[in-house]
């Protein structure tokens, strides 16, 4: 959310050059030299941004969320040192994070689409084991740190295996001081940017409000049934957004048959699963509330 839609705005930049260029290992890329100028110029601007973002994004977590969790410790009488360790260093890899999300948003963009989304399920799975292990050792809020220290250490080593050549040519490569941010970028930007934060506010931020008004019961009950609701969202969501670069290709080559064939066919399989998915979410809280209440206690109840 830090980055306001940025990264998938940036992602459609890179695949509508991407589909008059070619990179060959050990000679860098090939193809129209204006595509080849303007994704230099693209890619140094994503990196220039990302660091900025990612140093403001520590010093707005790290600062800004110490006063927030000190106003609620006041209120439920928890000790500092019980969160604020956990705090700053949760802080520093979500900078980390944001700060290497670049590589994935280009090879998105470049329609790496089926090594990256295999490399985000395998990365997903050693996040959980990271984090259960953690809870039963009793590590607390230091599970929060286990999955981004494995996030991170999962895109470095993915980088590095497969995708090191192209990378490395895409930092060295030669860039230009033109307007685009000015002429092509923020004319969009802003509108990711009111979507991006809307999401936000809907998604993200109602979590930490419940637990300052209501306590944190009732935040935990909120919380672990938003990350599920959440969860299938963005999995119905992926049908489409998997889809972008092709969809820019398309765009780009002004084949717009292929282009609406393809944003119908996502958009009713990405509803499709939404519909399933949350069916079977509702019968399942439905059969824990009868026959499993001690569990069904850590979700919010389908009545009031």
């Amino acid at each position: 959310m830090f980055e306001l839609g940025l990264g998938q705005l940036l992602q459609q930049f890179f695949s509508h050059e991407w589909i008059k260029i070619k990179h060959i290992p050990g000679k860098g890329f090939c193809g129209d030299k204006d595509s080849i100028l303007r994704l230099s110029s693209i890619s140094y601007f994503t990196i220039k941004w990302f660091f900025k973002l990612s140093l403001l994004l520590f010093f707005t977590l790290s600062i800004g969320g110490y006063f927030f969790m000190k106003q609620s410790t006041n209120l439920y009488d928890v000790p500092i040192s019980f969160w604020f360790a956990p705090w700053i260093v949760i802080s520093l890899l979500k900078s980390i994070q944001i700060f290497l999300s670049p590589g994935l948003i280009f090879l998105e963009g470049i329609n790496e689409i089926e090594n990256i989304s295999k490399f985000r399920f395998m990365q997903s799975i050693q996040e959980r084991i990271a984090s259960w292990i953690v809870i039963i050792i009793g590590g607390n809020l230091w599970l929060f740190s286990a999955g981004s220290s494995i996030n991170i250490w999962g895109q470095l080593t993915f980088f590095k295996k497969k995708y090191q050549s192209i990378l490395i040519d895409l930092v060295k490569n030669k860039s230009v001081k033109n307007d685009i941010w000015k002429k092509d970028i923020f004319p969009l930007q802003w509108k990711y940017a009111i979507s991006s934060l809307s999401g936000f506010l809907n998604f993200s931020f109602i979590v930490p409000l419940v637990f300052l008004f209501l306590g944190p019961i009732s935040a935990g009950q909120l919380g672990i049934s938003w990350a599920i609701i959440t969860m299938f969202w963005n999995l119905s969501v992926t049908l489409i957004t998997t889809k972008i670069p092709t969809l820019a290709m398309y765009a780009a080559s002004n084949d717009y048959k292929k282009f609406n064939k393809l944003v119908l066919n996502s958009s009713f399989a990405s509803t499709l699963f939404l519909v399933i998915t949350t069916i079977f979410l509702l019968f399942g809280i439905l059969i824990m509330e009868l026959f499993y209440p001690k569990i069904s206690s850590r979700f919010l109840p389908l009545t009031p």
